[in-house]
């Protein structure tokens, strides 16, 4: 017998759940989210004292919000982020 389907749990705010009026350009999610405790939370999971130097963390975590939100490939968010000035000026923010 086949096990019923579940759903994972929600991880990222995902593109239907921002419903916030005043959302105009990605500068605005800066309201919604508070940066620095985000970087407190992963930096233990992040940081390597071997190897190259990482790319900053906020930086990678930023385009993968971009990438869930927006539901794009992982070809499609390095297109957007070679291209698109707005999610530069966003991720590096």
């Amino acid at each position: 017998m086949q096990k019923s389907f579940t759903r994972q749990p929600k991880r990222f705010i995902s593109a239907s759940d921002l419903h916030y009026p005043i959302l105009r350009s990605l500068d605005d999610t800066k309201a919604l989210l508070e940066w620095s405790e985000i970087e407190k939370l992963l930096s233990s999971i992040y940081a390597s004292n071997t190897g190259r130097p990482s790319y900053p963390l906020l930086t990678l975590f930023r385009a993968l919000l971009l990438g869930t939100w927006y539901r794009l490939s992982d070809v499609q968010l390095a297109q957007c982020l070679y291209r698109g000035l707005l999610v530069r000026k966003f991720c590096h923010s």
